[in-house]
């Protein structure tokens, strides 16, 4: 019985964790459509450029928005976003709908 209990703390760490690098972008329905058929790093990357894009575009209208936006920037990891759009463009450079989706995504601002 306890070792039950263990495994579902295991199961619910685990579930908790996976939601938490979730990005909610990815629901957005104009995002949804790029990623539509899409390989899974090029659906995560899309999710990460239309956040990048959003906190690019928010205003820091004084400390603590500044420093949320700051902190989202930090977590979406957008200042390694141009290399590794880069180098997802090396790895699927024959993958036109894939570098139409890039473009697309990098295009959108949510």
């Amino acid at each position: 019985m306890k070792a039950l209990g263990i495994g579902f703390l295991a199961f619910f760490a685990l579930v908790v964790s996976a939601r938490a690098f979730t990005n909610e972008f990815g629901n957005l329905p104009q995002v949804k459509e790029i990623s539509r058929g899409q390989p899974k790093d090029i659906v995560a990357l899309i999710e990460r450029i239309a956040e990048c894009n959003h906190w690019s575009d928010e205003e820091p209208y004084d400390k603590e928005r500044a420093e949320q936006i700051r902190n989202a920037v930090q977590k979406a990891r957008c200042g390694s976003l141009e290399s590794e759009k880069q180098t997802i463009g090396r790895k699927y450079k024959k993958h036109a709908k894939v570098l139409e989706a890039i473009r697309k995504a990098t295009e959108l601002i949510p």
